[in-house]
């Protein structure tokens, strides 16, 4: 309704991002919730592939539509941001306050359900992303260690080849279907 757009707009403000900028950071504690109304938003994990050894951001997923959803820990205990967002080039979010949303849709209940099942779509599309990013860098690790650099590049084209004569060959079966 109406009246129920308007609370939710009391909740909101914008927020604009120049390139690098980052909108949260992994491991802090979530107090708002970011809808993307334009720009390009890198989400980024964390990643420490060798014991002791040092952190590299691993991009996990890139949102450029608006509407994209950043920050959902904000209404998920522990409320622990479980990825960073950077962002990637000038962009503009709206902000919500995320204890006062939670709070509101715990009164707004069918509102709530509906909030929760794109939250839901939400949190099992990164865990995709987030599974695909990690079996790469996991592969691209255990290339590095078995290999010397010029090895580990003549398996990676090669691969790249494999990759790209099946999309050739599913080409050729799809136009002549």
């Amino acid at each position: 309704t109406d009246d129920q757009l308007a609370e939710i707009a009391s909740l909101c403000h914008e927020e604009v991002y120049e390139p690098g900028a980052i909108i949260l950071r992994e491991g802090q504690a979530a107090e708002t919730i970011y809808i993307l109304k334009e720009g390009k938003v890198a989400l980024e994990m964390g990643v420490q592939v060798i014991p002791q050894g040092p952190t590299q951001a691993a991009t996990v997923e890139v949102l450029n539509k608006a509407g994209d959803l950043l920050g959902w820990s904000a209404l998920v205990e522990p409320h622990v941001y479980t990825l960073s967002a950077r962002s990637l080039e000038r962009t503009r979010v709206m902000a919500i306050d995320g204890r006062a949303f939670h709070e509101w849709l715990d009164r707004e209940c069918r509102v709530g359900y509906r909030v929760n099942r794109g939250l839901s779509r939400a949190i099992a599309n990164r865990l995709v992303g987030t599974r695909r990013q990690l079996t790469r860098l996991l592969q691209e690790t255990e290339l590095a260690q078995a290999f010397r650099p010029e090895e580990t590049e003549l398996l990676q084209r090669i691969h790249h080849f494999i990759q790209l004569r099946w999309l050739a060959v599913i080409g050729v079966v799809i136009t002549t279907c």
